[in-house]
């Protein structure tokens, strides 16, 4: 009965760590930083610049699995948080920037309105 009361509380305090893993990520850490904080990703995606680790961690207060993610933009974190709380998550604060710079040229002549 001891050692069950004892692997009991093993589980909820390694439980309680698994949800924990997402506060020790930091905005700007590397790829390599995040995975040595929070594990090998459940899985990952990536287009152009910008990576996303996604994670499926253990919540003790719920029992229940919950879904993180980590964006990464020039491998470092941009934002992260709980997938279904956009409003809990970490952001930069940097917004997209856009190059509105048209090369409008036509037979090397340029066209001006």
């Amino acid at each position: 009965m001891k050692r069950l009361a004892i692997l009991v509380i093993l589980i909820l305090l390694l439980g309680c760590a698994t949800t924990q893993k997402i506060n020790d990520v930091k905005l700007g850490m590397t790829k390599k930083e995040v995975v040595e904080v929070m594990g090998t990703p459940a899985s990952t995606s990536a287009q152009g610049n910008t990576m996303y680790l996604n994670y499926s961690l253990y919540d003790p207060h719920t029992g229940y699995r919950k879904l993180f993610y980590v964006k990464l933009v020039d491998d470092k974190v941009d934002s992260y948080g709980h997938r279904e709380d956009s409003a809990s998550a970490k952001t930069s604060g940097k917004k997209p920037t856009i190059n509105l710079n048209v090369d409008m040229s036509v037979g090397g002549d340029t066209v001006r309105d």
